[in-house]
């Protein structure tokens, strides 16, 4: 990928994504989550993040040399949520894997499905170094926080007792091997992923409704 069409996306003189667009999208799905709430329509699935997403970024990347897709091939028969390209070539710039905990049955935090999310965008940074990637969890924060905070059995840096907080976390590729289906731990294993690191990002808490995002950061 030319460094002068990432430039277009992630520089201070250009779009500045993540900046002016993802934590703008952070505040978008917060917001969203809100209405959903206050007309006590909670019971959503996950798509309808990933649709709001979506509907933002193209939104916002309108006359641009990038847009918003759903959907994308990862590897194998494994997809990514969303992503950002480069409309002209296709190319993969920016790729979330999302996850809900919105409806009222949805209590628990299923480790094993983030992780596996985590594993797969460690292993497209991996193929693409200048790609971002990211998770981004959407729900309720009583949920996350009891994984997060309470029982600890997501083992991600977060920001629920620091607001302030950047520090990583790095976990070896062994910790995710019991928690993640065997093809996406054995195409870690192929591609020589040792360990993956993981920042905070962007978050939005307010109203019992939160969300969670983290960037999986080039080892």
């Amino acid at each position: 990928m030319e460094q002068q069409i990432i430039d277009n996306l992630f520089s201070k003189e250009k779009l500045y994504f993540n900046e002016n667009i993802h934590s703008n999208l952070t505040t978008k799905i917060q917001s969203v989550l809100l209405d959903r709430k206050a007309e006590r329509l909670l019971d959503q699935a996950e798509y309808m993040v990933q649709a709001t997403i979506n509907d933002f970024l193209n939104n916002q990347l309108r006359n641009t040399a990038f847009s918003a897709v759903t959907e994308v091939n990862a590897f194998a028969q494994k997809r990514i949520d969303n992503a950002i390209i480069h409309t002209a070539t296709n190319s993969q710039i920016v790729l979330y894997e999302v996850k809900s905990y919105i409806k009222s049955r949805e209590n628990r935090v299923n480790d094993k499905s983030i992780y596996n999310d985590i594993v797969k965008l460690a292993i497209k940074k991996k193929e693409l170094p200048y790609c971002e990637v990211y998770m981004l969890i959407a729900g309720r924060t009583k949920v996350l926080k009891q994984a997060l905070v309470e029982e600890k059995t997501l083992q991600l840096p977060h920001k629920f007792l620091d607001l302030h907080n950047r520090s990583s976390i790095t976990h070896d590729l062994a910790f995710f091997k019991d928690n993640i289906e065997k093809t996406i731990f054995e195409k870690a294993v192929k591609d020589g992923i040792k360990r993956i690191s993981i920042s905070p990002s962007r978050w939005r808490n307010y109203e019992g409704m939160v969300v969670l995002t983290w960037r999986i950061n080039k080892i």
